[in-house]
């Protein structure tokens, strides 16, 4: 597959389902940034606090093996 071609994948921790509607903000600036190339965003609420450190880290690593 060429460069061009490949899909970017984009994970957004949020802290709850309240904040997924920054993602049509989102989309609409992208949009204008890359038109054509737009990436594929996963909204991924988390309830509660979005978790630091150790937990933080588990869980991007966990995010990057999918």
């Amino acid at each position: 597959m060429s460069a061009a071609k490949r899909s970017v994948r984009i994970a957004v921790l949020v802290e709850g389902a309240s904040e997924v509607v920054f993602k049509r903000a989102l989309i609409a600036f992208l949009q204008t940034r890359l038109p054509g190339n737009m990436p594929k965003l996963d909204f991924m609420p988390y309830n509660g606090r979005i978790p630091t450190d150790d937990v933080l880290k588990r869980h991007v690593t966990n995010l990057e093996e999918e």
